[in-house]
């Protein structure tokens, strides 16, 4: 296998010459480029990644934190980020905290021994202090964590208006939203303030339930929103991320209530898993390509030093009609 030091004396050029143009951090004439590209393709040269990386003093990967990599928000976000990093020539590493424990600790001090070049976090993280004293460039999706790590964020207050208003002129007079916890600093619960402060002003009744923090296990919140759906009498409509908008469907199904007819259904995110239903479950849709790409710009800013972006950017979000309302 062919080294620098072959591809220099191929070339004619010293091994520093070569190393310049490989990692492109230092001027190189241009018939001395096609030279060692010449030496480079007739040896079969391959740099070693990880030496060209040492050389720019980065490792070309980004640490992307997520609670649950099995919800299907979370994935799809994660999905996106991965490809606009790859597109950018970095590679993700990702970080599956999974519920109530010390994973999450345990990444964020693994990513600042200089294993990534930044991190994109979704944490539901109650602990602040955590992101506060980490070395490394830091961007945030749905969290408040300081002014120094910028926070990407869909318009939640406008969301939780389409939901009240769809809700309202649908007809429902008691209502049920599910939440997580009010606790999580997070712009996503501004949504459920909204929806209610709107519909009592219209004299509907609206209940709030919150889930368990950092838990979105499919078949808790299924037996979650079941015990809340039969202790409470004459629903007509209930407010939910789409995850738990499909377990709502599913009970009410099973106890042989309709859908729209009795109770109406209006989810959020704007999931795949909406189309999926009968029928389908209208829904307040997140932009999630555009919320990871934001996220991947300006992580990517931060590592290369540069200043020129917001500490925040909001996406608007849209209804998206099915048959659930």
């Amino acid at each position: 296998m062919a080294s620098i030091k072959d591809v220099a004396e191929y070339a004619g050029v010293g091994i520093g010459t070569v190393s310049r143009y490989l990692n492109n951090n230092g001027y190189v004439a241009e018939n001395t480029r096609r030279i060692i590209q010449q030496a480079v393709t007739e040896l079969g040269y391959t740099p070693n990644q990880l030496a060209c990386n040492l050389a720019r003093n980065k490792s070309m990967l980004v640490g992307i934190i997520v609670p649950d990599i099995e919800h299907p928000f979370f994935s799809s976000f994660t999905r996106y980020v991965e490809k606009h990093l790859y597109d950018h020539g970095y590679k993700a590493l990702i970080c599956n905290t999974v519920g109530i424990s010390d994973r999450e600790k345990n990444y964020i001090e693994m990513l600042d021994r200089n294993i990534v070049d930044g991190i994109i976090t979704c944490s539901q993280i109650l602990d602040n202090s955590l992101y506060l004293t980490t070395q490394k460039p830091v961007v945030a999706l749905d969290h408040y964590f300081s002014p120094d790590i910028p926070m990407i964020y869909s318009n939640h207050k406008r969301g939780g208006a389409l939901a009240a208003q769809l809700i309202a002129e649908a007809g429902c007079k008691n209502v049920i939203q599910f939440m997580t916890p009010s606790s999580i600093s997070t712009p996503s619960n501004d949504r459920h303030s909204v929806f209610m402060d709107i519909l009592k002003k219209r004299d509907i009744c609206v209940t709030s339930c919150e889930s368990e923090w950092n838990v979105f296990d499919y078949n808790y919140l299924y037996e979650t929103f079941k015990k809340k759906i039969e202790s409470s009498r004459h629903i007509d409509g209930i407010f939910a991320a789409d995850l738990g908008a499909v377990c709502c469907l599913n009970i009410l199904q099973e106890k042989g209530i309709s859908v729209p007819s009795e109770v109406k259904i209006v989810g959020y995110d704007g999931l795949n898993i909406t189309n999926y239903t009968t029928p389908k479950i209208t829904t307040i849709c997140q932009n999630i390509d555009r919320l990871a790409s934001s996220c991947v710009d300006i992580v990517l800013k931060k590592i290369n030093n540069q200043t020129d972006f917001p500490s925040e950017i909001v996406w608007d979000v849209a209804v998206k009609k099915g048959g659930s309302i």
